[in-house]
């Protein structure tokens, strides 16, 4: 049996409704939360004021930044810096998608260690210890809620980049599946397979051990029977909560491990054409999965592609929850390839470590052309 360490510090709250639950082990961690959201969700939803009211309820303090973009980059990060700085408080509440999870995460070390986001990109490059971060995520797909990354979007760069330190993950994680009952079908299917992802290349990457790979196939097997479902009109309740249960177990994985390839050439097509993280990851999965069974890893894809019978049975899968197989469909064309390629030598750096496989230029332009 191989070794290995493994830190799981968050306490989490896995229930239906447990909202409010969750909320009031809050005020063990701090009395003053400056809470992370983006613009919409939050507020409309109504979910912000059941917050607050939990908050008054347990005497914790708060203010609000409901600014998060999708993709939030730096500039974002750091407006809501600015306003930290002027309000206080003693802990970040971050609720949302992936997006605003890591915004607040990113936020936290800001907050105890000042100066500039691009300060700290990478590993452990900060000296004080963040702020104490509670997670409430509100789709069926980051698993940031129990991991050590931070990842945001640097525009100057043309990448996303990651703060990575376990001092950063979230003390507490409440997960109420009730919070996905507005989620759309189309963004189920993408944020869900953004955890097939997470769970796919944690299993594939130099670091996956026995327990991170357990980890990957509970999150595999749950993603496979609760997505198409939880796509559909029936029973959706049931397979979101399924989904969000897979979500977080592939972050327990990822954790460990770091992304491949899948996700630092999904990047490029955030970045390129503004799609969706999750659906970017769905669209490059299947020739990605290709490449690398021909550079050594065959072994390990065939273990995991017989969970779904191959490359046609994941784009079956794709294609019933109605995400994009190819780049027509989100409107590439021949002449992008070498951008893409270009951008692809810089998203994925961080990638080919945690993957041991070194695509070369052409290697890239191959995956791309067949993903016309």
């Amino acid at each position: 049996m191989n070794t290995f360490s493994f830190w799981l510090p968050t306490k989490i709250v896995f229930e239906r409704g447990g909202l409010e639950k969750g909320l009031r082990l809050a005020a063990g961690i701090g009395h003053s939360a400056f809470i992370v959201c983006g613009k919409n969700f939050a507020s409309g939803s109504g979910l912000l004021n059941r917050i607050t009211r939990v908050l008054s309820e347990t005497r914790v303090t708060w203010t609000t930044f409901a600014q998060i973009k999708p993709e939030p980059d730096i500039e974002n990060v750091e407006e809501g810096f600015s306003l930290y700085q002027r309000s206080g408080g003693d802990m970040i509440l971050a609720v949302g998608g992936g997006s605003a999870l890591d915004a607040g995460k990113a936020i936290a070390v800001l907050a105890t260690n000042g100066g500039k986001l691009r300060d700290y990109f990478g590993v452990d490059k900060f000296g004080r210890k963040p702020l104490p971060v509670v997670a409430v995520p509100t789709t069926c797909g980051t698993g940031s809620e129990v991991t050590q990354y931070a990842v945001i979007v640097d525009r100057q760069a043309e990448t996303k980049r990651t703060i990575s330190s376990e001092s950063i993950i979230p003390e507490l994680a409440i997960l109420d599946s009730d919070l996905l009952k507005t989620l759309p079908p189309l963004l189920v299917a993408a944020t869900a397979m953004d955890a097939f992802s997470h769970a796919v290349e944690s299993f594939l990457a130099v670091k996956a051990n026995w327990l991170s790979r357990s980890f990957s196939l509970a999150s595999l097997n749950a993603l496979l029977k609760a997505i198409p479902q939880a796509v559909t009109e029936k029973e959706r309740e049931k397979f979101k909560e399924i989904a969000f249960y897979g979500s977080m177990m592939a972050g327990l994985a990822l954790n460990q491990t770091g992304t491949i390839l899948i996700h630092g050439m999904g990047y490029v097509l955030t970045i390129f054409y503004g799609l969706h993280h999750g659906t970017a990851n769905a669209l490059l999965m299947p020739a990605v999965l290709k490449f690398l069974k021909a550079k050594g890893l065959e072994r390990e894809v065939n273990e995991i592609e017989s969970l779904w019978r191959g490359e046609d049975g994941l784009r079956k899968l794709l294609r019933e929850i109605g995400l994009p197989l190819c780049l027509r469909e989100i409107g590439g064309k021949p002449e992008d390839i070498s951008d893409l390629v270009r951008l692809s030598e810089i998203c994925c750096q961080r990638a080919v470590r945690n993957m041991g496989v070194k695509p070369t230029e052409e290697d890239y332009a191959e995956i791309w052309k067949a993903l016309l």
